[in-house]
């Protein structure tokens, strides 16, 4: 019989678990993704600061714009799916300091 040891993690483990995903994920964390009627982005910001979110369809055409004004550390905010067609959509979100993508399926 095998065992599996489970240890607490520090908030130290924890946020370099995070930092990992956020560079795996091109600095954005999308979920659930697939999505259905909402999807949470979550992203971490050195410093204050307004930034523009689009979701743009595959073919590149914006169905969303909007503007997010993110502190420094984690962030994370709701974009609402409801009525988007089935498909592949990109999530941006632009700003001066900031220029990251991430994909999103819409079911």
């Amino acid at each position: 019989m095998n065992f599996i040891r489970l240890e607490e993690l520090s908030k130290e483990d924890l946020d370099n678990i995070f930092r990992i995903a956020d560079e795996i994920n091109n600095g954005i964390i999308v979920q659930p993704n697939p999505a259905h009627d909402k999807t949470t982005v979550l992203f971490s910001s050195e410093k204050e600061a307004s930034l523009r979110v689009y979701v743009r369809s595959i073919s590149g055409k914006t169905v969303y714009s909007g503007s997010y004004n993110c502190s420094k550390g984690d962030n994370q905010f709701d974009i609402d799916l409801t009525g988007y067609s089935k498909g592949i959509y990109i999530i941006s979100l632009e700003g001066t300091e900031m220029n990251k993508h991430q994909k999103i399926e819409v079911q």
